[in-house]
Parts: structure tokens; C-alpha cells; sequence
């Protein structure tokens, strides 16, 4: 059984910084957790991430409640960021807080759910997420030259493969692993990268900016045709 939850470091916007190591004790062998106070700015990136695992770091609790909202969209932007790259790596993420019932939630249950109270999404949207997500539900993998994405979230039609092969296309799809102001970039087919991006749910936008919703998978399973 796991016992008190007790933080190995706490994340500022100035990075990780190691404190008094407390482990999280169970039947198998020790976690070690990340503690997030400071929600405001810039969250643990990609590469920060990768590096918290090797330093052995698996859980990640974020203290303050999230709020999820058009409102306070480069904040939310910011959060389904870091919820899709540390999900990527296969880090546990705590956390909870409140949403504005018309985000569009079902796009984001590839990603891992809300352990505390989430309020705001319709009944039972917040229970279904919790026990449908299975790692591995909307992922891509790069070719030489391509992109290869698994859609396996719980949309009609799923699951589907798509591939990627046009330069604009790729082009835009790596501008969109971070949030962007969606009017930054004037080149002619950028609107409908955009367009073919949102109407397939592979990117998240919402008052002028966006982000793609897929994670780059850091961590496979055992067999991996189990995904």
C-alpha cells in the first residue's frame, strides 16, 4: 500500500531543485516525486521531463488546483503541454481543479486523467476518462520524411493510422508542439494545415491558438503490439 505522499523536489520557474529525499513507499520498489507549487509560468518541458525520469522521478503532483478555462487559454495551452509530454514519458501526474464545461475534454482523454476532484465537465465525463485511458491512445513516430500518428481515443470511426508526408504539413505540425498564436505565421497554406490539424482532433484550438494534441511515446510497452 502506499503511504504519505512526501516530495523528493519542488519545481520553480527557475527548474527542479532536490529537497530532503522522502519516498513514496511501496510493495514493489521506491517512487520519487516532483512537487509543483508555481502553476503560473512554464511548466517542466520535454527535455526537463526526460530528465526527471532518469533522475528516477515518476510522479509528478501538481500542488494547486488547475483551472482550465478559454479565460486563461495560454495558461491551459501550457498545462495540456506538460500533461502530453510528461504522459509521453510515462510519468504519473496528480492532479485536479476546475474546467469550463465547454472545453472540449473528449479530446484530451489520451492523456493522463485527473487523480483529485475535477468540477466543470458534464456527469460522468471526468469517471469515463479515468477508466478508459490506457497508455498509448494517441501517439506518432517519425520516418525519414514522415510522420506516423494512432488515433485510439474513443471516437467513432477509431482506431485509425494516419501518415503524414507533406513538408507543409510536417512543418506545421512542429510549430505546434508548443502553444502558438495561431496568427503568427502568414505562409498561404497555413490555414489549412491548421484546418486539417483541428477537424482530425490532432490539435487543440481555441481563440487563436494551438497546440498539437499527440505525444511522442518515450516509453514502450511490453509486447508493444499491445497498442
Amino acid at each position: 500500500m502506499t503511504s504519505e505522499l512526501r516530495a523528493d523536489y519542488i519545481w520553480s520557474s527557475g527548474g527542479a531543485r532536490a529537497i530532503t529525499a522522502g519516498l513514496i513507499m511501496s510493495r514493489h520498489q521506491p517512487d520519487r516525486c516532483l512537487r509543483i507549487n508555481d502553476t503560473g509560468g512554464r511548466l517542466p518541458s520535454d527535455n526537463g521531463i526526460s530528465r526527471m525520469v532518469e533522475n528516477g522521478i515518476n510522479i509528478i503532483q501538481v500542488g494547486n488546483h488547475m483551472a482550465l478555462t478559454v479565460a486563461r487559454l495560454p495558461s491551459t495551452l501550457e498545462f495540456i503541454r506538460f500533461l502530453r509530454d510528461a504522459t509521453g514519458h510515462g510519468v504519473r501526474v496528480l492532479w485536479g481543479g476546475w474546467c469550463d464545461p465547454e472545453l472540449p475534454l473528449d479530446q484530451l482523454v489520451h492523456l493522463y486523467p485527473p487523480e483529485y476532484t475535477l468540477k466543470g465537465p458534464a456527469d460522468g465525463l471526468v469517471e469515463r476518462w479515468r477508466q478508459s485511458y490506457r497508455y498509448g491512445l494517441l501517439y506518432w513516430r517519425q520516418g525519414p520524411g514522415f510522420i506516423k500518428i494512432k488515433d485510439a481515443r474513443p471516437f467513432p470511426g477509431n482506431p485509425v493510422k494516419v501518415t503524414f508526408g507533406d513538408p507543409r504539413l510536417l512543418s506545421a505540425f512542429g510549430r505546434l508542439e508548443e502553444p502558438v498564436d495561431l496568427a503568427a505565421y502568414h505562409e498561404d497554406w497555413w490555414p489549412s494545415a491548421i484546418d486539417t490539424f483541428h477537424q482530425t482532433h490532432l490539435c487543440f484550438a481555441s481563440d487563436g491558438m494551438g497546440i498539437r494534441l499527440p505525444y511522442r511515446m518515450r516509453v514502450w510497452p511490453i509486447p508493444a503490439f499491445s497498442i
